[in-house]
């Protein structure tokens, strides 16, 4: 019995040791936090300069500038009125003219000196408001082939792009 009894009273103070502990380590330490904030931020960090270094590359590697841009915007917004605005279009004067589907107003791309400009027929009918769409540029090329328009664009830069156009 008395063996036993020294094996209870062992088991007890084991018991307590590992209540107390738990008593005595309630909550996290000011240190644990800090070095657990520590190592969020520096992974943070890492991805977020993986991340923009990855960006960059892709930027230079596609060697897109501003000028391939807007010529490309240009050619989209010349696309959007020969396709989807305009019911018939046709080349005179080293002009673009796009009619639009309700036959009302007609509006055209033209070169101004060095600018690209759009021209929209006011409401009234009575006259045109010309808005630039492309600075800095050297030649627009306007050929025709039946209801198919081939646009080239040519910068001052020497940037050049070339698109066909038009219903089929």
């Amino acid at each position: 019995m008395k063996r036993s009894n020294k094996i209870k009273k062992s088991i007890r103070k084991e018991v307590f040791k590992i209540k107390g502990s738990f008593r005595k380590n309630k909550g996290k330490s000011l240190i644990e936090l800090m070095t657990a904030l520590f190592i969020f931020v520096l992974v943070t960090l890492l991805i977020n300069n993986i991340y923009s270094n990855t960006m960059n590359h892709y930027f230079v590697s596609r060697k897109l500038d501003n000028s391939q841009i807007s010529l490309y915007e240009a050619l989209m917004h010349i696309d959007y009125y020969v396709n989807f605005y305009g019911e018939n279009h046709y080349i005179q004067d080293e002009r673009l003219y796009i009619e639009a589907k309700n036959g009302k107003r007609q509006n055209y791309f033209y070169l101004f000196n060095s600018e690209l400009r759009v021209a929209y027929k006011n409401e009234s009918g009575n006259g045109y408001t010309s808005q630039p769409l492309l600075y800095g540029v050297e030649k627009f090329n306007l050929s025709e082939n039946e209801k198919v328009i081939f646009v080239e664009i040519v910068t001052e830069g020497g940037a050049t792009m070339r698109k066909a156009m038009g219903r089929i």
